[in-house]
């Protein structure tokens, strides 16, 4: 004879505490396959909407830069060297600075 603990209860088969899965009809399962199948469209809209996005901006970005860039050699000044023998004796530091185009 075994002692049953009061605030566990009485103990019960296996058997009848598990309670058994209720099959979906045909209709249900073709209903939820339909909304998966609209989620996943979804997703993938809001992927390709945010790919395009970033696309753009990546494209802003260049743009911006080669702006910058322009801008940047509009504003300069420019002493053009025509006594190549000048570059000669210069140090080599100060060739090092210089720019060729």
């Amino acid at each position: 004879m075994t002692r049953v603990k009061p605030w566990k209860g009485e103990r019960k088969p296996l058997r009848s505490v598990i309670k058994s899965r209720k099959e979906k009809s045909w209709k249900e399962k073709k209903r939820e396959r339909e909304r998966e199948k609209a989620l996943q469209e979804l997703r993938l809209l809001a992927e390709r909407e945010r790919a395009e996005k970033r696309k753009l901006e990546k494209e802003a970005r260049e743009q911006s830069r080669k702006r910058k860039l322009e801008n940047e050699r509009k504003s300069e000044q420019v002493q053009l060297v025509t006594n190549l023998a000048k570059l000669k004796k210069m140090p080599k530091k100060e060739l090092r600075k210089l720019q060729v185009r």
